[in-house]
């Protein structure tokens, strides 16, 4: 399964990428230093290669927007199988879109629970859409655990524990991202992700009363 992101900046230079939400860990002979794991690696990293996954997956993004600021706008195309979408956007909106893809998707393992949402990617979510995706992802997974015998947490209490991970590993992404891009586009994306992480994390008894409205509940059986 593959996904394109396309930017089309205003002064016409343009930017594609291709997400292979399959694919490989890379293993290159000549990255560059801020994509080698002991620079600026997570406190909590369990990975046992010589390079950060994400990091590696990303080059090609942040190089091609190093010198680009975050309030540039850009004509912003995202196809999957599924359908096109397109959208006249800032790039810290599209970047953190990508980003999001793509890190979900690579081999990082503190990463890896998220492979189910980078499979159902939404481009360009709002932090209400992040937050039904992620709780209901969640909850679909205590359903199975509880369904093969195993005791489910349907407090939530494991997923807040979850984005204390995940948001000390975009803190320090954040860091390395900040050796190789010279202008806050790439950065600012990075930020993006950390702020919907903590939103979900610090917020969940404000969400699940906000996105009540949402739940698919059926009618009681007459009965």
């Amino acid at each position: 399964m593959q996904i394109e992101y396309d930017f089309e900046l205003d002064d016409g230079t343009r930017h594609s990428f291709v997400v292979d939400l399959q694919r490989e860990e890379r293993h290159p002979e000549n990255a560059p230093a801020w994509t080698h794991l002991t620079q600026n690696q997570c406190p909590h990293c369990p990975h046992a290669g010589s390079h950060c996954p994400p990091a590696v997956d990303l080059q090609a993004v942040v190089d091609a927007f190093t010198e680009i600021l975050s309030h540039h706008t850009a004509q912003i195309t995202v196809r999957t199988p599924q359908r096109t979408v397109s959208a006249q956007a800032n790039v810290q909106a599209g970047l953190a879109s990508l980003f999001g893809l793509i890190m979900a998707s690579s081999a990082c393992p503190i990463l890896k629970p998220m492979r189910g949402l980078a499979r159902m990617h939404l481009p360009f979510q709002s932090l209400e859409e992040s937050s039904f995706r992620m709780i209901g992802a969640y909850l679909l997974g205590e359903l199975c655990r509880h369904r093969e015998g195993g005791q489910a947490d349907w407090s939530l209490a494991s997923l807040r524990e979850y984005f204390d991970d995940v948001l000390q590993l975009n803190a320090t992404f954040r860091e390395r991202i900040g050796e190789a891009a010279a202008r806050d586009s790439t950065l600012n994306a990075v930020g993006t992700l950390a702020t919907q992480a903590l939103w979900v994390q610090m917020s969940l008894d404000e969400i699940l009363e906000e996105l009540k409205p949402l739940a698919l509940v059926p009618p009681a059986s007459a009965d």
